[in-house]
Formats: structure tokens, sequence, C-alpha cells
């Protein structure tokens, strides 16, 4: 390459330069939401949604279902039961109270797309005071970090995984079984 060709190098640097410096500004803020319709951005001082609403102190049975099994422990006094290891069930209805909905899913799409149609575990919180508590847990995401449930009759949801080990301990819990799978 000649003096020219390394002139004419130079120049286009230069001009690249002062575009990067003196052109157009990218958008300082992100928007509100990915691409794929997600929060981008979780403000630690609002806090998320419950996916359930009701008070673990008032529940008097609970009935949980793995695909064809289900089982049933009623509280007695400050113990459940019906239930091989009575322990964890009061964590697990503080967990289910606590669980959090990451977010909803607006568009209908057949229950079948998400496990929900025959949802392989179910949860029943019978009450003394109010209507019962049912939760409906389906698929994971695709990246497995998350599960799609659904309260009631409400809409699909997306919560943490955690939900569904939370579910497994405390149906090994009453069953005395290791784990339902």
């Amino acid at each position: 390459m000649g003096w020219r060709g390394t002139l004419v190098l130079a120049a286009l640097v230069v001009i690249a330069g002062a575009f990067f410096l003196l052109g157009p500004k990218p958008p300082l803020e992100l928007p509100d939401t990915t691409l794929l319709g997600e929060p981008r951005f979780i403000n630690p001082e609002t806090p998320s949604p419950r996916l359930l609403d009701f008070d673990p102190a008032q529940v008097e049975s609970i009935t949980l279902g793995y695909r064809d099994e289900v089982v049933t422990v009623a509280r007695q006094g400050d113990t459940w039961r019906g239930a091989a290891d009575p322990r964890p069930l009061d964590d697990f209805l503080r967990s289910m109270q606590e669980a959090t909905r990451i977010s909803s899913i607006e568009e209908q799409s057949p229950l079948a797309d998400f496990g929900l149609d025959t949802p392989a575990r179910r949860v029943l919180l019978e009450r003394t005071h109010g209507p019962s508590v049912v939760l409906l847990i389906g698929d994971r995401n695709p990246a497995g970090t998350s599960v799609y449930v659904r309260a009631g009759e409400g809409p699909v949801a997306i919560a943490g995984a955690l939900i569904q080990w939370e579910f497994d301990k405390a149906f090994s819990a009453v069953t005395g079984r290791k784990s339902p799978l």
C-alpha cells in the first residue's frame, strides 16, 4: 500500500471517529419490558403480587394430588393428622402463602400448552373461614427456572420453580416416600 492508500485509510478513521463522537446518541433508558414481554427491571420497593391469598393458621386440611394419587391431612391442634412426617407441612403453608407471581400470561392459549389441562400436581387448602384455595402446578418453563401455575379459575401465571420443590417435599412428608417422582 502506498502513501495514497495510507492517507485514505487515515481519513476514514478520522471520519468514523468523528461520527461516533459527534453523531446521534443511543437512548440512555431501556424499555420496561424485554422483547419477550417480561419485566426488565424489578423494583425492590414494590412487592411482587402474591400468588395465593390465605392465612396459614386458618388452614384446617391440605389435599395434595400427584397424578392419580390424592392424599389429605387434617390439622389437629398443633399437628397434622394423617401425615407420615407432619413437621414440613407448616413450612409448606408458609411457602405457599409467600409465593409470588412472576408474571401472568394474558394471551388465550390452551391449558395443555402449560401442562395445566390435567396438571400432575394439585393443591387444595380447606380453610376455617372463607373459600377453599386451589393451586394447579403445571410444567416448567423452557429454561426450567419457573413453573406455570393457576390459582383457582384465575389466569395462567408463572411462579418460581421452588413451588414444585415445596410440593414434592410436602407430598413426601405426607406419604412417607422420598419423592412423588
